[in-house]
């Protein structure tokens, strides 16, 4: 038998490498959403008084909102990951 053989990974070791999966693919799609996304207009129209406005008043807001979409991104990578991870 040839000595490089591997043995199966543990459970443990298959969710850690499922989570760090999933949370880097989900990271990337988020990634790439905000980079081709990342406007505050409707429907292809955008103001640019608006778009002022909303980022000296609102800044703050609109950052938490990014912060929550990005965690629930985290999350739902992180599960996946686990889940597809176990079923290895």
């Amino acid at each position: 038998m040839p000595t490089f053989a591997r043995t199966p990974p543990t459970l443990a070791r298959a969710l850690l490498l499922g989570c760090r999966a999933g949370l880097l693919v989900f990271l990337a799609l988020y990634t790439l959403c905000a980079l081709l996304n990342m406007q505050l207009g409707y429907q292809g129209n955008e103001s640019g008084v608006v778009t002022e406005y909303v980022w000296s008043a609102w800044r703050g807001v609109v950052l938490w909102q990014v912060a929550r979409l990005l965690g629930a991104y985290c999350a739902v990578g992180l599960v996946l990951g686990a889940l597809l991870g176990a079923g290895l």
